[in-house]
């Protein structure tokens, strides 16, 4: 299994770095902290380049089915953030800001 830290002690509106899940194994989405009334959307970036997301219901831990996707992380309209969010997967990997 690879482990990425996407958001570490995170405290303002931000999309994270991108990760590339190479796999059709689940993807697993660990959220821990204080979203203080933000929402966290999980993102996958289409072949046009848009960014397109499913928002992700608090805190915890979440599997999410899917293929092969460039994906990111993106925290908005929270107010005083404290947020730790990391990816894992069979094979998941950073691509960068």
């Amino acid at each position: 299994m690879s482990q990425i830290t996407l958001f570490d002690a995170q405290t303002s509106n931000a999309s994270s770095n991108t990760f590339y899940k190479q796999n059709d194994d689940p993807l697993n989405i660990y959220v821990s902290g204080n979203l203080d009334g933000g929402t966290l959307t999980l993102e996958a970036k289409t072949n046009k380049g848009e960014w397109v997301g499913q928002d992700i219901s608090g805190t915890g831990f979440h599997v999410v089915d899917s293929s092969v996707f460039t994906g990111r992380v993106t925290l908005s309209g929270a107010t005083s953030p404290d947020v730790d969010v990391f990816v894992e997967s069979t094979y998941v990997q950073v691509r960068g800001g």
